[in-house]
């Protein structure tokens, strides 16, 4: 169970989640309790309009007219072409259920523990689990350290 005391949320405690909580906590990497920034902030790239008023901006400003705006059209095409770079932040909620188990099993009396083992064990052996059998040996992967193919040894 969470402890929310220390977050200073103790009275948030069965309350419902709004939406601006949530974006404040997936957009900006803020705490839903008390808004302090979560980590570092998400990086911040330029658009692509700021961009071109970059390299715009760096024309000298003695050019012509006529000479001037075909340059623009040349940055604008240019900058159209560049991908532009974006920040992609997020939290990675996946949960291991190996790891899972595990926590579930370690407090859990005997006859608890036995029936986490059968599950896991039932589901890790069942042919409809996508899982090829070389797959389901522990040790075997497809590739070896530092992504070389394994090699049979032969002594």
């Amino acid at each position: 169970m969470v402890r929310l005391r220390p977050f200073g949320a103790e009275h948030m405690v069965r309350s419902e989640v709004t939406e601006p909580q949530l974006r404040e906590l997936f957009e900006q990497a803020r705490s839903p309790f008390d808004g302090r920034q979560l980590g570092l902030p998400a990086a911040r790239y330029p658009t692509r309009q700021e961009l071109i008023h970059r390299r715009v901006g760096k024309l000298p400003d003695t050019l012509t007219t006529e000479i001037r705006a075909p340059l623009i059209e040349k940055i604008v095409a240019e900058e159209k072409e560049t991908k532009t770079r974006t920040a992609v932040a997020g939290f990675d909620l996946t949960f291991s259920v190996p790891k899972s188990v595990s926590a579930l099993w370690a407090p859990a009396p005997a006859p608890v523990q036995e029936q986490l083992y059968l599950a896991h064990r039932a589901a890790w052996l069942r042919p409809s689990s996508g899982l090829s059998p070389k797959w389901r040996s522990p040790g075997w992967a497809p590739t070896g350290c530092a992504g070389n193919s394994p090699r049979s040894r032969t002594r």
